[in-house]
């Protein structure tokens, strides 16, 4: 899809809605870069998507907060004292 037809889907939102490659979004360059800074509305029987917030070490997007902060804890290095 990415190299003869410019298309993308979102792993983040495949990953955390446990969708498949065919119940997916596609979405060209541009527009997954929009939907990555502020989300999606709601599409037929999927709820909105909120804006996914991306790891500043790795640069790759989580699908929320809560899963970026698990990336965070297991794969870089946290604060002893704020746990952050």
């Amino acid at each position: 899809l990415e190299k003869k037809h410019k298309l993308f889907h979102c792993m983040a939102c495949m990953t955390a809605r446990k969708q498949s490659v065919e119940d997916a979004q596609l979405y060209t360059k541009t527009a997954l870069l929009k939907h990555f800074k502020h989300g999606s509305p709601a599409m037929g029987n999927d709820p909105p998507v909120a804006p996914h917030p991306f790891c500043q070490f790795c640069r790759d997007p989580y699908f929320s907060k809560d899963e970026l902060f698990a990336h965070m804890e297991s794969n870089h290095l946290t604060c002893a004292i704020c746990n952050r």
